[in-house]
């Protein structure tokens, strides 16, 4: 149990199938408590395989943690969003009283404004890196 006593914060691991929650519990196999955050999607949007899961977003997270014989904390909130990201830290202190590890997983959602890397103009990357 090499991270024995560490406390990591994960965010964006409210997925099923996402980076966020295999991180959450491969840092709780390794010995780490853990707190999960994310939006607290609504489930009426959740893909097909969350919902046959009876998949609870970051709850669900949380129990898998759990199950491993680690602490989680599930916290709702949005990173984008300080005040969220200043009670996050606060319960997590509170909970925890320290934190070793963070992970940045959590993601924007794609709007009018944004659009897959393939459909970039060659300008907007000439800027970028330059």
């Amino acid at each position: 149990m090499i991270l024995s006593g560490k406390v990591a914060i994960v965010t964006g691991a409210g997925r099923l199938r996402g980076i966020g929650r295999a991180t959450a519990v491969a840092l709780a196999e390794l010995g780490a408590d853990v707190a999960v955050t994310g939006t607290g999607r609504d489930p009426s949007r959740f893909p097909e395989d969350e919902k046959a899961a009876g998949w609870r977003d970051i709850e669900s997270t949380a129990a898998q943690v759990r199950q491993l014989g680690r602490r989680c904390l599930p916290i709702v909130g949005d990173v984008s969003v300080g005040a969220d990201v200043n009670r996050a830290v606060s319960e997590i202190l509170s909970e925890f009283g320290r934190v070793d590890i963070l992970v940045n997983n959590a993601a924007l959602a794609r709007g009018a404004d944004r659009v897959a890397v393939t459909e970039l103009s060659k300008s907007f990357g000439a800027r970028c890196w330059t």
